[in-house]
């Protein structure tokens, strides 16, 4: 893995880097895919830097580390790098839209320094923001309800008062559970953990006894030692989560 950090340090892309590094090993995107969980199309798009198609940036981040330590690089150092992208704010045509503005007045330098950066950071959040919708819509499978027709009644003489409507006093139909997603985590020792259920922190600290987490859409954990504990996912065992002392990423959906 040495020789493959060595024959691409000369590249200066993230994605150049990630894609020269696999080519260099002979391995497929099907391949990278078995060996890291990271989906195929995720994989194509950082290699082309399409950071739109992406997850939100605090799970890319972690694609990033477990790609580049499966391909031999160094795996911090371009999860700075991919940070340093992502925060760079894109063109959005602010200047033309404060021209018209006589702020010089009201405004000293320093009040513009701040109002300036305060509109980057209102971009960047804006831009994150429409990044995680958009990686929810992909993820969000809209559900086919089954309509009971003895629920609608056929317009007619509504019933008179005092008049038992047959089935009325019958057993209402028990609500569709909604579909969840369920992880459940059996660690063989201790071993320190961050979850994260729907993108709010659930977890984070050392774990020693088996435990279950589950959420409407999504479930992300992040293990100190990956061959410690075991997952089921939706009641489905996926065995180790990884190698001995692996510092390890994963995203669990429906």
């Amino acid at each position: 893995m040495d020789r493959v950090a060595s024959s691409v340090k000369a590249s200066t892309g993230l994605g150049e880097t990630l894609r020269l590094a696999r080519l260099h090993l002979g391995l497929s995107l099907h391949e990278v895919e078995q060996a890291t969980k990271i989906r195929q199309r995720y994989v194509a798009a950082l290699e082309a830097e399409r950071f739109g198609e992406l997850p939100p940036p605090v799970y890319t981040v972690g694609f990033v580390r477990t790609y580049a330590q499966y391909l031999g690089l160094d795996a911090e150092e371009l999860a700075r790098q991919y940070a340093r992208l992502v925060a760079r704010p894109e063109p959005v045509g602010v200047q033309p839209a404060l021209s018209g503005v006589r702020l010089q007045n009201a405004l000293n330098s320093g009040s513009v320094a701040a109002v300036a950066g305060a509109l980057v950071l209102v971009l960047l959040a804006m831009y994150t923001y429409w990044q995680y919708q958009r990686f929810v819509e992909t993820l969000r499978a809209t559900p086919t309800v089954q309509l009971d027709p003895r629920q609608f009644q056929q317009p007619g003489v509504p019933p008179p008062l005092g008049t038992v409507t047959p089935g009325a006093g019958g057993t209402e139909a028990a609500p569709t559970p909604p579909v969840l997603v369920s992880i459940e985590v059996r660690p063989t020792g201790r071993v320190w953990l961050r979850v994260l259920v729907d993108d709010q922190i659930a977890f984070e600290g050392y774990l020693s006894e088996r435990r279950l987490w589950q959420g409407k859409d999504r479930v992300f954990i992040r293990a100190g030692d990956a061959g410690a504990i075991e997952i089921i996912h939706n009641d489905r065992p996926q065995g180790r989560f990884g190698a001995p002392n692996e510092v390890k990423e994963g995203i669990w959906t429906r």
